[in-house]
């Protein structure tokens, strides 16, 4: 449910850890699935086998042998949970009792306004109350000195319907009351979801669209933690945190119909900025990460919102942008450019987002074509906002900033047609590698200010054999390379991000036919195989996390940018 912290998950073989488990996880904790239960289906004190049946609004649970398990939200703290015909047990997700004592796992019952309540602590982050409405409940939990053993929650729906609320508290002695019947938690799902599709103008008759759509709804979060403002996570399976990069292709999917949504999913990670200009590398409930940075394609994100809602962007957001992305290209060009050499550069491979791309095979650190191409867009984005501000000197400045960077570019990375990547060595002496990566190609971002005969060299390398074009899109390491892997991360499937900012470069350089075909493959391919993190290029099979929030955001601004716009 949107701005929630509850999720349910069905624990399938993409995680390695088992084939099927229903979890109930806290979207509080990232990284370690955050499961706090493994959901059980019993029947005469046995495990039964079930057929899940999900949609936005209720998940309904099938026993084979009889028996009706129906799950829903009630409210954003809480879930509604019930079980008719069979029991439904309750398995923490510790892994042994001495992992229940270093997290102190207890269960305490209380008593509410005559029902049964227990309070639980599952770890650290949080405090969640199970409050019985009907039926049968038990709970055996052994208490040891700092923690509870033999955990143990279940509702008997086989002896009479049981009906329960769980919830997960704010301050951790706030139990969420609820007065309302079942189906009516269902309504107010359905609505608000429904909701959502509405504001965004979604197409209501492409149920891919809407799946796409359910996927970023469900991801959204309210603030706490960490978190400054409403955001969306990158996923509710395993990367339910937002990285420095991923968010801008959030915001762009909602920039028209929902912008204040749009600029609280632009500035969050600029909620923790540091005091050099660096963006952090993550973000989550409970920790920020700044190891590593991530590229800076934020001036590239403001443009596009800005342009789709020029009315939102008043003076004082104006400002706080320009204060924010100028301090962050300065990080790049002051702080990454230990050479002097006037071109900034990534220290490892995370920093580019590409993390394994051949690109970084050698060492680091490692300068690439495309950090420059997005400094000098943002650059350029610089100076727009300065002049609409009446900084008439600094809008100058920022224009001569990056033509500089510009030629600098072309002359440090361009070579005979080919881009190439700069490794340095200890001493800080400098190399040239060429590499089989996308990575440099996205240089395209730059558009019309690209020549002709550069926009010309880049279609045929994407076209020629063993090149990077199938039938589902662009693959990030070229078909003929030694390093090509069809799970290579980086290293060959197909990623979204790269796909849309090389298809926007299209777009600007007036290859409009090339990059609508680029698009139609790309969203035909999400369409067969759903909304993963990647995809095998050559199968467009789905790989790694199921439901990945930048992809579902890019298969809808496509879809409508690009494809229902051209058609309409």
């Amino acid at each position: 449910m949107a701005v929630s912290y509850m999720s349910l998950f069905p624990n399938k073989e993409q995680t390695k850890i088992s084939e099927d488990e229903l979890w109930l996880r806290s979207l509080k904790r990232v990284f370690n699935g955050g499961g706090i239960f493994i959901l059980q289906p019993m029947k005469n004190g046995e495990e039964v086998s079930y057929d899940e049946i999900a949609n936005e609004e209720e998940i309904k649970i099938n026993v084979l042998d009889g028996g009706l398990i129906r799950i829903t939200f009630d409210g954003i703290h809480s879930i509604r949970i019930s079980a008719e015909g069979c029991n439904l047990r309750f398995k923490h997700l510790s892994k042994s009792f001495e992992d229940n004592i270093k997290h102190h796992f207890t269960i305490n019952q209380l008593t509410r306004d005559g029902h049964d309540v227990w309070r639980l602590i599952a770890d650290h982050h949080s405090v969640f109350y199970i409050k019985k409405l009907s039926g049968y409940v038990i709970v055996d939990s052994s208490w040891y000195g700092q923690g509870s053993n033999n955990q143990c929650i279940e509702m008997q729906g086989e002896i009479e319907r049981s009906e329960i609320i769980f919830s997960e508290t704010e301050g951790g002695n706030v139990l969420h009351e609820s007065s309302r019947i079942y189906d009516s938690c269902i309504k107010d799902l359905r609505n608000g979801f429904q909701g959502y599709c509405d504001q965004n103008n979604l197409v209501d008759h492409h149920q891919s669209l809407r799946l796409a759509s359910y996927i970023n709804w469900s991801s959204l979060v309210s603030e706490g933690g960490m978190f400054k403002r409403e955001t969306m996570l990158m996923s509710n399976n395993w990367m339910n945190a937002v990285w420095s990069w991923d968010h801008c292709f959030n915001a762009l999917a909602v920039r028209k119909s929902s912008p204040e949504l749009a600029w609280n999913l632009f500035m969050s990670p600029f909620d923790h900025q540091d005091n050099c200009g660096a963006l952090p590398d993550l973000i989550s409930y409970t920790e920020i990460i700044k190891a590593y940075v991530k590229p800076p394609i934020h001036g590239w994100t403001f443009q596009k919102l800005w342009e789709a809602s020029p009315e939102y962007y008043d003076t004082n957001k104006l400002k706080d942008v320009y204060e924010k992305l100028s301090s962050l290209t300065n990080y790049w060009m002051d702080y990454r450019d230990p050479y002097k050499m006037g071109i900034p550069l990534y220290y490892h491979g995370n920093d580019s987002g590409w993390d394994n791309s051949t690109c970084f095979k050698k060492n680091s650190p490692v300068s690439t074509p495309e950090l420059a191409a997005y400094l000098v867009i943002q650059m350029n984005t610089l100076a727009e906002i300065s002049n609409s501000l009446n900084m008439k000197t600094e809008s100058t400045e920022w224009k001569e900033k990056s033509q500089v960077l510009k030629d600098k570019m072309f002359n440090v990375f361009f070579n005979n047609g080919v881009w190439g990547a700069i490794y340095f060595s200890d001493e800080g002496n400098s190399s040239m590698y060429y590499t089989k990566s996308l990575l440099p190609y996205l240089v395209i971002v730059l558009g019309d200010k690209l020549p002709p005969e550069v926009i010309s060299k880049i279609k045929s390398d994407f076209h020629g054999q063993g090149g990077f074009l199938t039938k589902n899109g662009l693959s990030t390491e070229a078909l003929s390379s030694h390093y090509y892997e069809s799970d290579g991360y980086w290293r060959g499937p197909i990623w979204a991000p790269a796909m849309y900012l090389i298809i926007d470069g299209l777009l600007s350089s007036g290859q409009k036919q090339f990059a609508k075909a680029l698009a139609n493959k790309f969203c035909n391919m999400c369409i067969q195989s759903g909304f993963y993190e990647n995809f095998d290029a050559v199968t467009g099979n789905g790989l790694r996390d199921p439901a990945y929030t930048w992809t579902s955001s890019i298969f809808i601004e496509l879809m409508n940018q690009v494809i229902f716009l051209d058609e309409s």
